[in-house]
């Protein structure tokens, strides 16, 4: 009986001792993953149904816009000009032309395609100049930043 006891108490400290290790492996964890607040996973979620179109010549009416636009998803993806939702011009601080372009989607699924078909410009003569990137938030920006400078040290 008193051997029983004995093992049971060790059973009892082998537990604690293992269970302090797991609660100090889980408030690293904690502390070591980014916070990313509410509103950042809302500004994620919106930008990605946009993509963003460089280096296409600003002119000073928005249907030449929407015509290139136009042209350029449906050489990408045919069909797929019909799910965007809208075009705009983005202001630019520096004043360089031409001004970037920004392209919003109904579905985020036709940018994914777009963005991974962009290779496919430079196929193309009249597109050659142009390049496509998806739309990222500014902490989106810094994280893949860190990334490319670690990748950069090793």
């Amino acid at each position: 009986m008193l051997s029983e006891v004995s093992e049971t108490k060790v059973s009892i400290s082998d537990v604690q001792n293992q269970a302090a290790i797991l609660s100090t492996d889980v408030a690293s964890l904690q502390t070591s993953t980014n916070h990313i607040d509410s509103i950042e996973i809302l500004d994620r979620i919106l930008r990605s149904h946009n993509i963003i179109i460089r280096h296409v010549p600003d002119k000073q009416d928005s249907t030449s816009d929407d015509l290139t636009v136009r042209a350029i998803v449906d050489f990408l993806s045919p069909g797929s000009s019909q799910h965007i939702v809208a075009t705009s011009r983005l202001r630019d601080a520096e004043k360089r032309m031409p001004r970037i372009l920004l392209v919003t989607f109904f579905n985020p699924i036709i940018t994914r395609k777009l963005l991974r078909n962009k290779k496919m410009l430079s196929t193309a003569a009249n597109f050659r100049t142009f390049s496509i990137s998806d739309d990222v938030s500014p902490q989106q920006a810094n994280i893949l930043k860190k990334a490319r400078e670690e990748l950069q040290l090793r």
